[in-house]
């Protein structure tokens, strides 16, 4: 299991590419970016828009798997990641993010994912629900943003 976790984006393209053995053009990412889905659907979509083109500019194949869609039926969300070499979290709020993996279960989903070889990546909010504990990172997002508030992170 790999875990690229970052306070803030992709620092340096050459090492991450290094961490996932593959150059830029090869590498594919899944951008999950549900720690946003508090934003108005237009905030959310222009920061979707950010980010795509963001991860296309460091010349990685990238695309949105939108957690929302599978909160009903997730029987196809491990086949959806597995396309992916990169599983992205984004940042945002980290307590709408941890309540959605819950809602899909993505943690076991992504967990099973991890075991076939993707790699984990997340900056912020995405790095921190890879820990243990969302405890004390109160001060820093609103837990109120989330349907409900769950501390223990996926980890």
């Amino acid at each position: 299991m790999k875990l690229y976790l970052s306070a803030y984006q992709i620092p340096d393209s050459k090492a991450f590419s290094n961490f996932i053995k593959k150059a830029p053009p090869d590498i594919k990412i899944g951008l999950i970016l549900n720690a946003n889905d508090y934003k108005t659907p237009d905030e959310r979509k222009i920061k979707a828009q950010e980010l795509l083109k963001y991860f296309s500019s460091l010349g990685f194949a990238v695309d949105e798997i939108d957690l929302r869609g599978y909160v009903k039926d997730n029987s196809n969300l491990l086949r959806k990641i597995q396309e992916f070499d990169v599983v992205w979290l984004n940042g945002g709020n980290t307590y709408r993010l941890r309540w959605i993996l819950a809602q899909c279960d993505g943690e076991h989903i992504i967990r099973e994912a991890l075991k076939s070889g993707v790699i984990y990546g997340g900056d912020s909010a995405g790095a921190i629900v890879a820990g243990p504990t969302l405890e004390y990172f109160d001060s820093a997002d609103d837990p109120t943003k989330a349907e409900k508030v769950i501390y223990e992170g996926w980890a």
